[in-house]
């Protein structure tokens, strides 16, 4: 079974307002006029199964409140590329997403992963990894921060967990655009209320 996982999206200001914020007040807090989809199965945050996949994103995508969709690049049996297409053509900006639950892959590995995004035609590129140590973390700013200033698009990058929550934060220094925070339960580890993400980014930019 599916959801369609309506995050609460929060920019940083490396590439200004790219996309605006939910269509809707949640709680107390007030939100602009686009919601990015996602899907992803209901037990289990960052995994995905195959049926109804990209037939879910491509309804997303005919929803006047969508505007932004995030798609696994990785997801198997599925034509990236092809999904990505036919969502732009509905007028949706689209996120091409790797992720790795277990581990920091290597700076080879990584170059590998964003080349194979570039490769779908999103209009924005995100690697969110799982790091096992410190300096996988300081690894992961370093590597953003260069090829933020190679890259043609918008690239978004963060360490899960506890460990890289400072990769939350970091984007006005690293480069990477965008940063998600929580309005009710996280869907990945390490992310951070919005509250809380808001007081801290007010003193970072």
């Amino acid at each position: 079974s599916y959801f369609l996982s309506f995050t609460f999206y929060l920019l940083f200001s490396t590439y200004g307002p790219l996309f605006l914020q939910p269509a809707e007040e949640i709680g107390e807090v007030p939100v602009g006029p686009w919601r990015g989809a996602r899907a992803r199965p209901v037990d289990h945050a960052g995994s995905q199964q195959k049926e109804g996949h990209a037939d879910l994103l491509r309804r997303a995508s005919i929803m006047e409140e969508t505007g932004l969709i995030d798609v696994e690049a990785r997801y198997p049996g599925v034509d990236t590329a092809a999904l990505t297409a036919d969502l732009q053509k509905e007028g949706k900006a689209v996120i091409a997403s790797a992720h790795d639950f277990s581990r920091t892959p290597s700076e080879e590995e990584r170059n590998e992963l964003l080349e194979r995004l570039l490769a779908t035609g999103a209009d924005v590129l995100k690697l969110a990894v799982m790091p096992l140590s410190a300096q996988d973390v300081t690894d992961l700013l370093s590597w953003t921060e260069k090829k933020t200033r190679e890259l043609d698009r918008p690239l978004i990058t963060m360490s899960m967990g506890d460990l890289g929550k400072i990769s939350r934060v970091s984007g006005k220094l690293t480069g990477s655009a965008l940063t998600f925070g929580t309005v009710s339960g996280a869907s990945a580890p390490g992310q951070i209320p919005v509250g809380q993400l808001r007081a801290i980014l007010a003193q970072l930019v």
